[in-house]
């Protein structure tokens, strides 16, 4: 087999396996491969370790999701009663209660707003600047 048939083959190897890889690249993998001595076969063999390993990862970041889920959602309900706890020093009561037990949603997303530019605009006060 001389190089250019050699070439093409590796070339079509790739592209079976990664279908949306622009021409130039499905090329340079083709050359590296075929500067590499590598086969046709051994190139699809490689290409498929690759999806493996691929699947592996996703696989291993889905299983970390999931691990860490527990820990998240705790740290999400601790930073929301901090926020709370900090506005209750802050804005009147009622606004507390109308944000979240208000009948319409518009009312409770208004409290919700009043309350975090309260508690912003007590933090911005209370000496974030630099002197």
């Amino acid at each position: 087999m001389n190089e250019q048939s050699i070439h093409e083959e590796l070339a079509a190897v790739v592209a079976a396996q990664a279908p949306g890889l622009p021409a130039e690249k499905l090329d340079e993998l083709a050359a590296a491969a075929a500067g590499l001595h590598i086969s046709p076969e051994t190139m699809q063999q490689i290409l498929e370790a690759f999806d493996r390993v691929a699947e592996a990862v996703k696989e291993m970041a889905r299983a970390l999701m999931e691990a860490f889920k527990p820990i998240i959602d705790w740290a999400k309900k601790t930073a929301e009663r901090f926020i709370e706890a900090l506005a209750a020093g802050i804005v009147p009561r009622k606004w507390l209660h109308l944000a979240k037990h208000a009948k319409k949603a518009r009312t409770r997303k208004k409290y919700r707003n009043r309350i975090r530019r309260a508690v912003f605009a007590a933090l911005a006060a209370e000496g974030g600047g630099s002197s």
